[in-house]
């Protein structure tokens, strides 16, 4: 459906930018490519030859300097050696007009367990030339054991390998049929709630638009990049919060001392009421008003109360009492 490619390379494009960074020394050993490691992931949009602006799945700058196209197929058809020569004819294009003759290129097909080792042909002669794809079997993956281990994992809160990282964004891929590969994906999108580093989390979520955005519908990949975008979310509102919280502790210290320079020119007995009453005073109107900054916010009430016990060192009672009556 054109609608959903639309939104899938739209969502592509936000979170490519997320695994730019993350890609960087990651190996692809784990889907049985014997490549040097990724250093940079390069624009995939390639300059227009005919009418048409042409993208292809990924682009990555490998150690030893050659240049890696990774395209992902369900099916093997003949025919699209044509598009891949597409690819690199476009590559060298884009490099020549920068000066860079003398560029090497990879091209890698990543094939998804409905393709066998034994129906493909890697080798393309047509005569004034010959290209030679370097292909992927995800059919070789064992997708049961993969998911079992990265789940055990997760729900234990142990921290996953590079190797396992990109196991997960490509597991989807590992199962045969569409209908499989999306509830794959929607499985892993759940599993990857558990993964305590937002870093981490992102690169995972990411990782599964671009690599398995083929099999990803419209409204799986708007739930998917609605959840990578609320990692950011959280991001910016906890270091909101780290303010705010600092904020409102300064100006409770700071209308203490205020009540207590007043207290000195009273009695010994009412300078220690008026100081106690005026904290007491000052922090409550505090959490007051962090209650009811967090309600507007839409913070769910149990995380709130959490806050409040930590930051404001309350019991479970307190705390509730102040949250109902905010």
């Amino acid at each position: 459906m054109p609608m959903a490619n639309e939104v899938v390379w739209q969502n592509k494009d936000i979170t490519s930018k997320v695994m730019a960074e993350q890609l960087k020394e990651k190996s692809l050993r784990v889907y049985g490519l014997d490549i040097p490691r990724i250093v940079q992931v390069l624009p995939t949009n390639l300059p227009e030859i005919s009418a048409n602006e042409l993208r292809l799945d990924n682009l990555f700058l490998l150690e030893d300097g050659t240049l890696a196209i990774i395209d992902y197929e369900s099916a093997y058809e003949e025919g699209d050696k044509v598009k891949y020569l597409q690819y690199v004819a476009r590559i060298l294009e884009r490099y020549r007009k920068e000066g860079k003759l003398k560029v090497k290129v990879r091209m890698i097909v990543i094939y998804t367990a409905d393709v066998r080792e034994e129906q493909v042909s890697n080798v393309y002669d047509v005569g004034a030339l010959t290209m030679e794809i370097q292909p992927a079997f995800l059919s070789k993956l064992d997708s049961n054991e993969i998911k079992e281990r990265l789940q055990r994992k997760v729900e234990a809160g142990e921290r996953l390998t590079d190797e396992e990282l990109m196991e997960f964004i490509i597991l989807p891929l590992t199962y045969k049929g569409e209908e499989a590969k999306k509830a794959a994906v929607k499985e892993m999108v759940s599993l990857a709630k558990g993964i305590r580093e937002t870093a981490v989390l992102r690169f995972v979520l990411s990782g599964i638009i671009v690599f398995a955005d083929k099999v990803i519908d419209m409204e799986t990949g708007e739930e998917v990049v609605n959840r990578l975008m609320m990692t950011k979310v959280d991001m910016i509102l906890q270091e909101r919060e780290d303010r705010a919280v600092a904020a409102a502790l300064e100006k409770a210290n700071a209308e203490k001392e205020e009540a207590l320079e007043q207290a000195r020119q009273q009695k010994k007995k009412e300078v220690a009421r008026a100081s106690e009453k005026a904290a007491k005073r000052a922090k409550n109107q505090a959490i007051v008003a962090f209650v009811r900054d967090k309600q507007e916010d839409g913070v769910p009430k149990e995380r709130v109360i959490e806050k409040l016990m930590r930051y404001f060192k309350l019991t479970r009672e307190t705390a509730e009492n102040f949250y109902e009556n905010a």
